[in-house]
């Protein structure tokens, strides 16, 4: 089967998904309910939310240029920033984030022509990021066990998280180790370099440092920012339940099984906070309020991509 082929069939599959998603969704949202939402929404909380989730840019763009200066990149701030920006106004118009992270390598490496010490730099940075987010769900579905254990779904996804957090630093720690090196010496030789400059990343001041950036993005502009939309709906839910689901609806957000994750991040909050009493209308009028504000919020890099256009041509 050919390449080609393959990405059709992708594609097919992720739109019969979708439909499917949608339509159940359709089937039980109250749509009465989801109209008083919108019409009693508090914008005080929208504007935090915005502020909240630029926020998150501007922290993961600093994230960015610290791995970056670590393979010996040098670029002002706002040369990450503003392409972090870019590459979020992208992948509004691909199927995933491939398509911003391919600008960010290229526009990293091309001066230098050093593509895959930039491609070592975003990989790290998205790594790290999944880290952040699959530890904290480990670590805040734990501490409110007793109520999320009730739920078999639930409880199974916290005991994945709290593996795979120990597995991740596990990997992290054995990394250098012999076997982990035995293992290396079967891989081909192109893989068996790049993951070498994967490892680099170890140097345990430069994984604590990515590793606190990582934790701030993810309190910043996941759970504080989102948290913004349950108070700007009326939404009761305590901080504590909605930080101990919230990371959780995220991973389970990013599968990619639709396309853009529609439908999957629906039910991903319609199960979770349903958990804590949130009616459905309400967990798919947040979802959809969410994607409409990060869209809108990354046009502010429509005059970067203009000026970019040939660059982008090139990618």
């Amino acid at each position: 089967m050919t390449k080609e082929k393959k990405q059709k069939i992708n594609k097919i599959i992720k739109l019969v998904v979708l439909a499917v998603l949608v339509f159940l969704l359709l089937k039980k949202i109250n749509w009465l309910e989801i109209v008083g939402y919108l019409k009693n929404m508090q914008i005080k909380f929208i504007v935090l939310f915005t502020l909240f989730y630029l926020g998150g840019i501007l922290i993961s763009a600093r994230k960015w240029q610290i791995l970056a200066k670590f393979k010996k990149f040098d670029r002002p701030y706002f040369f990450y920033f503003k392409n972090y920006l870019l590459g979020t106004f992208l992948n509004n118009f691909f199927p995933s984030f491939v398509g911003g992270d391919a600008y960010r390598i290229h526009s990293l490496g091309k001066r230098e022509k050093r593509f895959k010490e930039s491609s070592v730099t975003v990989v790290v940075d998205r790594i790290s990021g999944l880290a952040g987010v699959i530890i904290l769900s480990a670590f805040f579905g734990l501490l409110n066990y007793e109520v999320l254990a009730s739920t078999t779904l639930i409880f199974w996804l916290i005991l994945a998280m709290v593996m795979v957090s120990i597995i991740f630093l596990l990997g992290v720690y054995f990394f250098d180790s012999k076997m982990v090196r035995n293992i290396l010496k079967y891989l081909p030789k192109r893989i068996k370099l790049y993951t070498k400059q994967l490892g680099e990343f170890r140097e345990k001041k430069i994984f604590l440092k990515t590793m606190n950036y990582s934790f701030l993005f993810v309190a910043v502009g996941i759970a504080l920012a989102n948290y913004m939309l349950f108070l700007a709906l009326g939404i009761k839910l305590s901080l504590f339940n909605f930080l101990s689901v919230t990371f959780l609806a995220n991973i389970i957000a990013s599968i990619p099984i639709s396309v853009g994750n529609i439908g999957i991040k629906e039910w991903a909050y319609i199960l979770l906070f349903g958990t804590f009493g949130v009616s459905t209308s309400a967990a798919v009028t947040i979802v959809v309020i969410a994607r409409v504000l990060q869209m809108l919020i990354s046009l502010i890099a429509i005059p970067f991509y203009l000026g970019n256009k040939k660059e982008l041509q090139e990618v």
